[in-house]
């Protein structure tokens, strides 16, 4: 074989070499870089749900009260659901509905007598309610006041 013939086989198996060699590292490059990703993620999702879950424990007594009263006591009024969600700024309102989604005890005076049955937020919440017990938390848009009666 010629000088010129071996320099060429050299030089072929070089790049060959130097083309397995930049494969390799740019394969373990992607992979740390998609570990990385989804251990990210993975902390942003169970930070998420922790704050989801603190912003909700503190409703949890004001929703147990309104669905088991001491006592036979009465379900509070509006001014007495104010004063309980004052220091939950995470509730704007609160709401009690009856089985036709009629608004019958309100943290807001304005939403009392309103039909809430049309709003896509509720939709999603008694169907996720058929899946899963307790039903997941749905969040949605603001209600639009005034809410037809």
């Amino acid at each position: 074989m010629t000088p010129g013939g071996l320099f060429g086989v050299g030089a072929a198996i070089a790049i060959l070499t130097l083309t397995g060699l930049f494969l390799g590292l740019l394969r373990d490059g992607f992979n740390r870089a998609e570990d990385q990703a989804q251990a990210t993620t993975l902390r942003a999702a169970q930070t998420v749900s922790a704050e989801v879950a603190r912003l909700t424990q503190a409703a949890d007594g004001v929703l147990a009260d309104l669905a088991n009263p001491l006592d036979g006591a009465r379900l509070p009024d509006t001014s007495a659901l104010r004063a309980r969600l004052r220091d939950l700024p995470q509730i704007r309102d609160l709401l009690v509905l009856d089985r036709r989604f009629d608004v019958v005890r309100a943290s807001d005076p304005a939403l009392l007598g309103a039909s809430v049955h049309d709003q896509p937020w509720l939709t999603r919440l008694v169907d996720a309610a058929r899946e899963a017990v307790p039903a997941p938390l749905v969040a949605g848009a603001p209600l639009p006041l005034p809410l037809p009666g």
